[in-house]
């Protein structure tokens, strides 16, 4: 997302400064979000019969191996990887099985049926 001139479709793009801002704050947002979910794995209880309750002031060492790069390459991984699966259940069950398999979320079962999930039907 960053820089997109660096990536192997970079003959293909034309970034608008705009654009670019974009995806630079977007950027900025998951890395904040990631940090965000995971710190509260910082401070881990103290077991047993120490004062305190809680580490204080933990040294922490950040060293992302981050790769960046623009949004059309990661959703054509994702469809790839929806492919894998589908193909590898279909290898696994029948086909058929999977019209008549539904999905389940939070909020209960999904209506349309995993095979056609899958496909993006």
């Amino acid at each position: 997302m960053v820089n997109p001139e660096k990536a192997a479709e970079a003959a293909h793009l034309q970034f608008y400064p705009r654009h670019r801002d974009h995806l630079v704050k977007l950027f900025k947002g998951t890395c904040a979000l990631a940090r965000e979910t995971h710190v509260k794995d910082l401070y881990t209880p103290v077991c047993g019969a120490a004062e305190g309750g809680f580490h204080e002031d933990p040294t922490i060492y950040v060293h992302p191996s981050l790769t960046v790069e623009p949004t059309a390459p990661s959703y054509e991984r994702r469809a790839l990887a929806y492919r894998f699966i589908y193909r590898s259940l279909s290898n696994l069950i029948a086909e058929e099985s999977l019209r008549k398999i539904h999905r389940v979320s939070e909020k209960g079962p999904v209506s349309e049926n995993l095979g056609d999930e899958l496909r993006g039907k």
